[in-house]
């Protein structure tokens, strides 16, 4: 026994699909017509307001202040303004050498001192050990010696030890 197939668009669903189309337009439009017609009643219900507004009056009066205004701030505030980047442009290369020289020579300088120090420890002797460096007693000029403590060498005259 076999059943007969309906065809879809006898169903109620399937006539209900065949407005869908027509569904959806009448409600775009219809919310686009509610709201022009609420922007009519609210444009409507402020031109009195707008019309009768002191605004333009306002604007009229004060317009002296408002010139006065944009005179004394173009004066101390955006002129200077345009003046100082103005100058920053025409000095940041200037900038830009003096950082890299004082970079530069920070990194001599270090690279100096650890070399020195690389040198010095080198060439010292070891600690404990006193030598005597021109030793002049004749003329009567000061003895300098040199003692090694530790890691420094210090000098010292005669007479101070």
């Amino acid at each position: 026994m076999e059943t007969e197939s309906i065809p879809w668009e006898q169903t109620p669903l399937g006539q209900a699909l065949l407005f869908l189309p027509v569904l959806g337009s009448f409600i775009w439009r219809s919310i686009s017509y509610t709201l022009q017609t609420l922007a009519w009643i609210i444009q409507k219900c402020i031109y009195p307001f707008i019309a009768l507004s002191p605004h333009p009056i306002l604007l009229y009066i004060l317009a002296p202040f408002t010139v006065f205004i944009q005179i004394v701030l173009s004066i101390l505030v955006v002129s200077p303004y345009r003046v100082l980047l103005y100058f920053s442009d025409v000095f940041y290369p200037v900038y830009v050498f003096c950082g890299v020289a004082c970079i530069t020579g920070g990194l001599v300088g270090v690279l100096g001192r650890v070399l020195t120090y690389l040198v010095i420890g080198m060439v010292q002797k070891k600690p404990g050990v006193r030598f005597e460096d021109e030793a002049d007693d004749e003329d009567g000029e000061k003895e300098v010696m040199a003692q090694e403590k530790g890691k420094g060498v210090h000098y010292a005259l005669e007479d101070d030890l």
